[in-house]
């Protein structure tokens, strides 16, 4: 869900491109995978995708003090302290072989993926890698240079954090140095119910950052934590993109229920469609506003003069109540208002419903429990 501009896109891993001399080293890549995974990245912009990402689990085996790109065998920083800058050296080296050789340009390179968590260790079954922040700040600079070196104008994004929490200690202490190089602020929201969102999003602000949540995922395909946390980031975290980390997936952890493995495609989770509330109607270019309850979100599109509120009820049954009076221009009386709905956990599924109307200055809805709506009321001004 992107609010700055541009739509929804899959994120993908980093790129295996073609064997390419390099200050830093030889990149023993393979040139048929290079170009299976941009055979996908391709696929996804012809049917729409407008920004695409690089971004690095871990830096190469050979650039790891144990040469293990899953991680240290404590959960420690793994990355030799003479590789700093060859890890910066591949990663635009990477970004620069997709846009010359596949016409790829993409916005921001992240050279960290989670860098302060201690999980990373060495008998996991997925690349990681403990970069510990002053290195952090090191490798930055790097890539910055060799960016600019390159001719490119991908920007650079950070950290990655998986909490909130460790965000904020990696924007304090990162220095004002590597912060300026840094384009964006990425966090992922792995913290759930807790950390401090609103310090990021004012650590972000002060360093005059865009901010997005480049990653979330649960496993409750029931949509219902989804929801929750959903709300926060959009109450206290405010990014301007919220990104669900995978559509395809088993165990609840997809949209789409999925077997990666066996590649069998499912249906679609009821987690799907409690996103479809929020997606399809927080569109591009919005001006996201203060619901003024904890458990609604507004938006207004100023090019069609129209307000959007997705508010959810988790409670007891309940009339909810929309008060437009603070708009300068609002609905006519008996104004059609569309809603959509959908039941977390069974049931509708982003059913729309023509029985909403304004009624003076505001309208009203009935919310069962556990039901996530969406409204859309036009003629309205700021």
């Amino acid at each position: 869900m992107l609010l700055e501009r541009g739509q929804w896109t899959e994120y993908g891993g980093v790129a295996q491109g073609q064997e390419i001399e390099t200050d830093g080293g030889i990149l023993a890549r393979r040139e048929k995978h290079g170009s299976k995974l941009c055979e996908l990245e391709l696929k996804a912009i012809a049917r729409g995708a407008t920004r695409t990402e690089l971004f690095s689990n871990s830096p190469m085996w050979w650039m790891t003090k144990n040469r293990n790109p899953s991680g240290s065998s404590d959960g420690s920083e793994n990355i030799q302290s003479t590789s700093l800058e060859q890890h910066a050296v591949y990663m635009a080296t990477v970004a620069k072989a997709f846009k010359d050789k596949w016409g790829v340009a993409f916005e921001t390179v992240e050279p960290f993926n989670e860098p302060s968590a201690n999980w990373w260790k060495a008998d996991g079954t997925q690349e990681g890698c403990h970069i510990d922040v002053a290195t952090q700040a090191k490798i930055v600079g790097y890539l910055d240079s060799h960016l600019t070196s390159l001719g490119l104008a991908t920007m650079i994004s950070a950290s990655d954090e998986s909490y909130y929490d460790q965000a904020v200690t990696t924007l304090k202490n990162i220095g004002s140095t590597a912060l300026a190089k840094i384009d964006r602020i990425n966090v992922h929201g792995y913290q759930y119910a807790s950390g401090d969102r609103a310090s990021v999003r004012s650590l972000a602000t002060q360093a005059g950052k865009a901010l997005w949540n480049s990653e979330y995922g649960d496993g409750v395909a029931s949509g219902a934590d989804m929801a929750k946390y959903l709300f926060q980031d959009m109450r206290s975290l405010k990014p301007t993109a919220w990104v669900y980390w995978q559509v395809l997936d088993a165990g609840g952890w997809g949209l789409i229920d999925a077997d990666n493995d066996a590649k069998t495609l499912g249906s679609a989770t009821q987690k799907y469609f409690v996103l479809a509330q929020f997606a399809r109607h927080l569109r591009p270019g919005m001006r996201i506003l203060d619901g003024g309850r904890d458990n609604v979100v507004a938006a207004y599109d100023a090019s069609k003069s129209k307000l959007v509120i997705v508010a959810v009820n988790f409670d007891a049954a309940q009339y909810i109540n929309f008060d437009l009076s603070g708009f300068s221009t609002r609905p006519v009386e008996g104004a059609a208002v569309t809603r959509w709905s959908t039941q977390i956990g069974s049931g509708e599924q982003y059913g729309q419903h023509a029985d909403t109307k304004v009624s003076g200055t505001k309208f009203w809805s009935y919310f069962a429990q556990n039901v996530v709506q969406t409204f859309e009321v036009t003629g309205v001004k700021l």
